[in-house]
Protein backbone atom coordinates (compact mmCIF):
# COMPACT_ATOMS: atom_id res chain seq x y z
CA UNK A 1 0.00 0.00 0.00
CA UNK A 2 1.15 3.42 -0.74
CA UNK A 3 0.86 4.59 2.84
CA UNK A 4 2.73 3.80 6.48
CA UNK A 5 2.28 0.10 7.58
CA UNK A 6 0.64 0.24 10.97
CA UNK A 7 0.59 -3.85 11.51
CA UNK A 8 -1.75 -6.23 11.16
CA UNK A 9 -4.17 -8.59 13.12
CA UNK A 10 -6.73 -11.62 12.65
CA UNK A 11 -10.18 -10.59 11.41
CA UNK A 12 -12.53 -10.29 14.62
CA UNK A 13 -15.14 -12.69 13.53
CA UNK A 14 -13.15 -15.08 10.68
CA UNK A 15 -9.49 -15.69 12.31
CA UNK A 16 -8.53 -17.46 8.93
CA UNK A 17 -8.00 -13.60 7.52
CA UNK A 18 -5.66 -10.93 8.22
CA UNK A 19 -6.47 -7.18 8.46
CA UNK A 20 -3.79 -5.30 7.54
CA UNK A 21 -4.18 -1.31 8.89
CA UNK A 22 -2.68 1.76 7.14
CA UNK A 23 -2.22 5.29 6.83
CA UNK A 24 -1.21 8.04 4.94
CA UNK A 25 0.02 11.36 7.18
CA UNK A 26 0.77 13.20 3.76
CA UNK A 27 -1.79 14.87 1.57
CA UNK A 28 -2.15 12.69 -1.65
CA UNK A 29 -4.53 12.59 -4.72
CA UNK A 30 -6.63 9.77 -4.99
CA UNK A 31 -4.52 9.15 -8.14
CA UNK A 32 -1.55 8.42 -5.86
CA UNK A 33 -3.21 6.15 -4.14
CA UNK A 34 -1.86 2.33 -4.85
CA UNK A 35 -2.97 -0.78 -3.15
CA UNK A 36 -1.29 -4.13 -4.08
CA UNK A 37 -2.57 -7.38 -3.67
CA UNK A 38 -0.80 -11.07 -4.58
CA UNK A 39 0.62 -13.60 -2.83
CA UNK A 40 3.95 -11.75 -2.30
CA UNK A 41 7.05 -11.93 0.09
CA UNK A 42 8.98 -8.94 2.04
CA UNK A 43 12.44 -8.41 3.13
CA UNK A 44 13.67 -5.23 5.24
CA UNK A 45 16.28 -3.68 2.86
CA UNK A 46 17.16 -0.39 5.05
CA UNK A 47 15.72 0.97 8.17
CA UNK A 48 12.53 2.83 6.13
CA UNK A 49 12.35 0.40 3.06
CA UNK A 50 11.46 -3.05 2.27
CA UNK A 51 11.31 -5.11 -0.92
CA UNK A 52 7.70 -6.91 -2.07
CA UNK A 53 7.76 -9.63 -4.75
CA UNK A 54 6.66 -12.85 -5.23
CA UNK A 55 8.07 -15.74 -3.12
CA UNK A 56 11.03 -16.89 -5.75
CA UNK A 57 12.12 -13.50 -6.00
CA UNK A 58 12.55 -12.17 -2.75
CA UNK A 59 16.07 -13.09 -2.22
CA UNK A 60 17.56 -11.96 -5.57
CA UNK A 61 15.04 -8.74 -5.44
CA UNK A 62 16.75 -7.77 -1.99
CA UNK A 63 20.02 -8.08 -3.08
CA UNK A 64 19.79 -6.19 -6.07
CA UNK A 65 18.02 -3.34 -4.16
CA UNK A 66 19.97 -3.80 -0.43
CA UNK A 67 21.70 0.15 -1.25
CA UNK A 68 18.45 1.47 -1.06
CA UNK A 69 18.92 3.35 2.00
CA UNK A 70 22.39 4.91 0.34
CA UNK A 71 20.49 6.41 -2.44
CA UNK A 72 17.24 7.85 -0.32
CA UNK A 73 20.30 9.67 1.76
CA UNK A 74 22.30 11.17 -1.27
CA UNK A 75 18.89 12.29 -2.73
CA UNK A 76 17.86 13.47 0.43
CA UNK A 77 21.36 15.79 0.18
CA UNK A 78 20.53 17.04 -2.52
CA UNK A 79 16.64 17.88 -2.39
CA UNK A 80 15.73 17.74 0.94
CA UNK A 81 13.79 15.44 3.92
CA UNK A 82 12.07 12.08 1.99
CA UNK A 83 8.58 13.35 3.94
CA UNK A 84 6.52 9.81 3.35
CA UNK A 85 8.44 7.92 5.57
CA UNK A 86 8.69 4.52 4.15
CA UNK A 87 9.74 4.16 0.67
CA UNK A 88 8.93 0.01 -0.33
CA UNK A 89 9.83 -1.28 -4.11
CA UNK A 90 7.69 -3.56 -5.47
CA UNK A 91 8.99 -6.21 -7.61
CA UNK A 92 6.27 -7.04 -10.30
CA UNK A 93 5.61 -10.45 -11.75
CA UNK A 94 6.88 -10.66 -15.28
CA UNK A 95 3.50 -11.15 -16.73
CA UNK A 96 2.87 -7.64 -16.30
CA UNK A 97 2.89 -5.55 -18.79
CA UNK A 98 4.23 -2.26 -17.70
CA UNK A 99 7.03 -1.23 -16.36
CA UNK A 100 7.00 0.64 -13.20
CA UNK A 101 5.39 3.48 -11.79
CA UNK A 102 6.07 5.71 -8.37
CA UNK A 103 3.07 6.17 -5.80
CA UNK A 104 3.94 7.76 -2.23
CA UNK A 105 5.77 5.41 -0.51
CA UNK A 106 5.93 2.89 -2.92
CA UNK A 107 7.29 2.76 -6.45
CA UNK A 108 6.50 -0.65 -8.70
CA UNK A 109 9.26 -1.64 -10.56
CA UNK A 110 9.84 -4.46 -13.90
CA UNK A 111 11.52 -6.94 -12.82
CA UNK A 112 14.20 -6.65 -15.49
CA UNK A 113 15.85 -4.64 -13.55
CA UNK A 114 17.15 -7.69 -11.86
CA UNK A 115 20.07 -7.96 -13.20
CA UNK A 116 22.63 -8.99 -10.40
CA UNK A 117 24.52 -5.96 -10.55
CA UNK A 118 24.33 -2.83 -8.39
CA UNK A 119 26.53 -0.91 -10.76
CA UNK A 120 23.85 1.32 -12.40
CA UNK A 121 20.65 1.90 -9.96
CA UNK A 122 17.78 4.40 -10.30
CA UNK A 123 14.94 5.52 -8.18
CA UNK A 124 11.94 8.34 -8.92
CA UNK A 125 11.57 9.81 -5.27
Amino acid sequence: MGAERLGSEPHASNPTLTVFSFRQNVPIPSYLAALVVGALESKRIGPRSHVWCEKEMVEKAAWEFEETEKMLSAAEEVVGEYLWGQYDILVLPPSFAYGGMENPCLTFLSPSLLVHTTYCCCFAL
